[in-house]
């Protein structure tokens, strides 16, 4: 499970796991994309540039409520019915947030879920959390929690798609 805090979209976040997204698909034959009440609808075109068949994807969009959505997150995991799935949850309890990662954990089925950055003042089961802002052309990650690893901060440059590290 990875938790994704940020207040706004189209700032490159998708960036971040589209090469996940890829790597997941490929693994499974018609490997599915399960997308959970995505701001934007997914464009098709850019999909199809990066690897992702258009056909591979369920898109469910700003038709749940928080509560519906998490519930459909974790059933679709549970499932093992895709190969990840993708939600956008305006707010979630600790007890749901468990229950997501429990149902991650027993089907392997990997779930990335963006939330909003009020959420980082909040303990969560997710083992990969991070932060996103943006700023000029840079797209700054905050790594908040980690398995093994101490807190650190990442600029990507989205014109020239560079990284850059630096230890917090």
């Amino acid at each position: 499970m990875i938790e994704v805090l940020t207040d706004v979209y189209g700032i490159g976040e998708m960036q971040l796991i589209v090469p996940l997204l890829v790597r997941l698909t490929r693994q499974t034959s018609g490997g599915l994309v399960c997308w959970i009440n995505p701001p934007f609808q997914p464009n098709a075109v850019a999909l199809v540039q990066h690897g992702l068949m258009q056909s591979q994807h369920w898109v469910t969009r700003d038709v749940l409520s928080a509560p519906d959505a998490l519930w459909c997150l974790e059933q679709t995991v549970r499932s093992r019915g895709c190969s990840v799935a993708v939600a956008w949850i305006a707010a979630a309890t600790m007890t749901q947030l468990r229950r997501v990662k429990l149902a991650v954990a027993q089907s392997q089925t990997p779930a990335v879920v963006y939330r909003p950055t009020t959420a980082s003042a909040q303990s969560s089961p997710a083992p990969l959390r991070m932060r996103l802002t943006a700023k000029d052309d840079q797209l700054h990650v905050t790594l908040l929690k980690a398995p093994g690893r101490v807190g650190c901060e990442l600029s990507l440059s989205m014109e020239a798609r560079q990284l850059a590290s630096n230890a917090s």
